[in-house]
């Protein structure tokens, strides 16, 4: 099967809502689809870390985001900030707090500003 960008982009933002509203067994599939079709891509394998960490099993979540996303892309704070998601559900609030902080200071997007707000929020 031949996917254009489009397409690409569709079954990513697909996968986000699923895991987002808790489909995660849908949103699993297509991340898993993605990462087959994109083997060198590190989105496949941020949002499947997004979806096991917020639905599933938070330290595999964080296993899967440090190996496969931040290991190619060290500096990635969308992958932090998910880790940091990770280790609030495992009640480490303390290693959270510490991501939340390198990642306010190294310059976050204005998607990247409303999650640290909501863990921000939640780490209190």
């Amino acid at each position: 099967m031949e996917l254009d960008s489009d397409e690409i982009q569709f079954f990513h933002e697909l996968a986000y809502m699923g895991a987002v509203r808790g489909l995660d067994f849908a949103a699993q599939d297509i991340f898993e689809m993605l990462a087959e079709y994109r083997p060198d891509s590190i989105y496949p394998y941020l949002g499947l870390g997004f979806n096991i960490v917020n639905n599933g099993d938070a330290r595999k979540g964080i296993e899967i985001l440090e190996t496969k996303v931040l290991k190619r892309s060290p500096d990635n704070n969308q992958a932090k900030l998910y880790i940091a998601l990770g280790y609030q559900k495992l009640k480490q609030y303390g290693k959270a707090d510490n991501i939340i902080r390198e990642v306010e200071n190294n310059n976050p997007n204005a998607d990247e500003k409303m999650l640290l707000t909501s863990l921000k929020a939640q780490n209190s």
